[in-house]
């Protein structure tokens, strides 16, 4: 008797495992891994500005992230609405200490040094000072280039509804951009 109740629970225990199986493998969808972005590729001297824009955008809500922090009322990060406006005001408070001297100088050392200026609400107190939660963009998982970052900063004018004046380039933009500055002259 006990011979038989085991063969009995052997064989339930196998059709259950076999039936699990057998549901496993019609019924649950297979997983496979997503494939990591493509970095797109530009020529740099045809890109039109709705491109370069556009682009900006995809790199702003993808890549970048921004929108997690970024996104208005109630969100982490100060809003990036009209931020261009709000740029020239952050530039004249007392407060303001860094380098930049015009708005689209602002938001690139908001991007680059992020710690440089904290707006009043947004940072978190470490050993008695107040630094920024941000990640500098051209590290760590966001990890931005040059043409992306002066892409993002191209689809923020464009948002804020100012005229596009950054212009694509593989160089690094810095505080001091001389040469950006001279072109929205229309000088060399």
């Amino acid at each position: 008797m006990k011979r038989r109740s085991l063969i009995f629970f052997s064989l339930f225990s196998l059709g259950v495992v076999a039936l699990y199986f057998l549901f496993v493998e019609l019924y649950m969808p297979e997983l496979r891994p997503v494939p990591p972005p493509k970095e797109e590729v530009f020529d740099i001297a045809l890109i039109s500005e709705e491109e370069f824009v556009a682009f900006g955008e995809r790199i702003f809500t993808g890549k970048g992230s921004c929108r997690l922090c970024h996104k208005g009322l109630g969100g982490r990060a100060p809003s990036l609405d009209e931020i261009f406006f709000v740029a020239e005001d952050r530039l004249a408070e007392t407060a303001y200490k860094g380098r930049a001297r015009t708005a689209t100088e602002y938001i690139l050392e908001s991007m680059l040094e992020p710690g440089l200026y904290v707006v009043e609400g947004y940072g978190k107190t470490e050993q008695g000072r107040v630094v920024s939660p941000m990640p500098r963009v051209t590290s760590g998982l966001v990890n931005l280039n040059p043409l992306e970052i002066r892409a993002v900063v191209a689809y923020l004018q464009r948002s804020s509804g100012v005229e596009v004046s950054i212009k694509p380039s593989l160089v690094m933009p810095g505080f001091a951009m001389e040469k950006d500055r001279d072109e929205d002259r229309g000088g060399k």
